[in-house]
């Protein structure tokens, strides 16, 4: 799946030229049933979750695709509306799992950048605090935000026999002591195929991305007012966490062939001396494990580990895992003559 699963050019585009941000859904009167029953269906879709969460699953979606319609229809026909872009994204995570959230993390992004002085809910008494609060419920403050609960219980991956992981399971089993549990786990992720592992890994380091850079923009616009974003990052990088712990020796590069040995011709040690590229990436390896180590809720050693692994591909292969869609594929091959298996 591609991360690509909203019409973010319609979603984007100005609600009238007179008024590109659309009206105050919360004010103008002609908007304000749409806005309370997309507000009413988060709230009914919200309720039955927390009962769900009893038995540690989100099974029911029909609510949620009825917060992902109204918020759609209200950002595209009637406000460009921060609050209602938080209501998108927590529904794409329980629609669509990693792939919605990292599309609703970047459209939201998006947004932000186009509208923010005209975007809604607009300052009042309180400052920003009106604007930004809808974010500060996803991460939580005092009590946990609305995302962090959901992204634990999230499949990070679908196992043949109809069960998945989900970092709940795994932290369970390891809290647990169940050796057991986690060899089953291991054993059903070896039947998985790579490709599909691959994809997996890069919509998870998407989503750590597309949060990045979202919280990025959010602290270039309001400064020392920016919402907190520690907990969802948190939340995030223990579920990538969670898959490369069970993953880390399938979805590392296969070893390149050797070459045959040539026969020695001096009795000297033979080393092997980097090339400048290969001291580069081990150097930005070393800087991500920096980052790691020193600031855990940062997106930077993610981001860096995911640079390297692109650095190490193929042109085929990283072509193939930037490009999603099959048009674009066929287009650059015509053009280039390079295949894409």
């Amino acid at each position: 799946m591609t991360t690509d699963l909203m019409d973010t050019e319609a979603l984007l585009a100005p609600i009238s030229s007179e008024n590109p941000a659309g009206i105050d859904i919360r004010k103008d009167t002609s908007a304000q049933t749409l806005y309370r029953q997309a507000k009413q269906a988060r709230a009914n879709a919200r309720g039955i979750e927390r009962q769900q969460l009893q038995g540690n699953n989100l099974s029911s979606k029909t609510d949620w695709k009825n917060v992902y319609r109204l918020s759609v229809n209200i950002l595209t026909t009637q406000a460009k509306d921060i609050e209602v872009a938080t209501w998108l994204i927590e529904a794409g995570l329980r629609l669509h799992g990693f792939t919605g959230l990292s599309a609703g993390f970047k459209f939201t992004a998006n947004l932000i950048e186009k509208y923010w002085e005209i975007l809604y809910p607009l300052p009042d008494e309180e400052g920003l605090l009106t604007k930004v609060g809808p974010f500060i419920g996803l991460n939580g403050e005092d009590v946990e935000g609305s995302l962090i609960a959901p992204l634990a219980l999230t499949p990070i991956l679908e196992f043949e026999n109809g069960t998945v992981l989900t970092l709940w399971h795994y932290q369970q089993a390891r809290q647990n002591s169940e050796a057991s549990k986690l060899e089953e786990i291991k054993a059903a992720i070896q039947v998985i195929p790579v490709e599909t592992l691959k994809d997996v890994l890069n919509t998870l380091e998407s989503c750590i991305a597309h949060f990045s850079q979202l919280v990025a923009i959010l602290n270039e616009k309001c400064a020392n007012q920016s919402p907190p974003s520690s907990r969802v990052f948190e939340q995030l990088r223990n579920c990538l966490e969670c898959f490369r712990a069970n993953t880390t020796t399938l979805v590392t590069e296969a070893p390149t062939k050797k070459e045959p040995i040539a026969p020695k011709i001096e009795a000297k040690p033979s080393i092997k001396i980097p090339t400048p590229r290969e001291q580069a990436l081990e150097n930005l390896v070393a800087i991500a494990q920096f980052f790691r180590d020193t600031e855990p809720h940062s997106p930077l050693p993610y981001i860096l580990e995911r640079a390297v692994r692109w650095g190490k591909m193929a042109l085929p292969d990283l072509l193939k895992e930037l490009l999603q869609d099959e048009s674009s594929k066929k287009q650059l091959n015509q053009l280039t003559g390079i295949e894409f298996k």
